[in-house]
């Protein structure tokens, strides 16, 4: 099993370090939620198209990001679940322990970085981490 070669110390850390960017993003995401409905409440001004499009644009750039910050929560969700399973650290694709720098900075990426950038290579730049 890989993570015998991580010790039970290093499994808490990372677990540490992804419950606190998942307490994180959570708070993130429901604030960006209040933004974006906020914004459906407010008067929309309809006076000018200049007003009403630029008010669009803000609430799909927050809803965006909403939406990149609920796909991170899932692949943190995931991570999580990869520590209690043993298989966390573990490149999806070459079955190696991923860096523990490279978990250190993204504590949810499934792929260790020679791997990453085939799969971009081959995905045409699309990243799943």
């Amino acid at each position: 099993m890989p993570n015998a070669q991580m010790k039970k110390k290093d499994l808490d850390h990372f677990e540490a370090l992804l419950q606190a960017r998942r307490r994180l993003l959570a708070r993130d995401v429901g604030n960006l939620e209040n933004q974006a409905l906020a914004a459906d409440k407010d008067d929309v001004s309809v006076d000018h198209m200049a007003d009403y499009g630029s008010d669009q644009y803000e609430q799909e750039f927050t809803l965006g990001l909403m939406q990149a910050d609920v796909a991170t929560l899932r692949l943190i969700d995931e991570a999580l679940e990869r520590i209690k399973v043993g298989a966390f650290g573990v490149c999806v694709d070459c079955q190696e322990l991923i860096p523990r720098e490279r978990l250190e900075a993204l504590p949810y990426v499934l792929r260790c970085v020679p791997c990453k950038e085939k799969h971009e290579r081959e995905t045409e730049g699309i990243t799943y981490y």
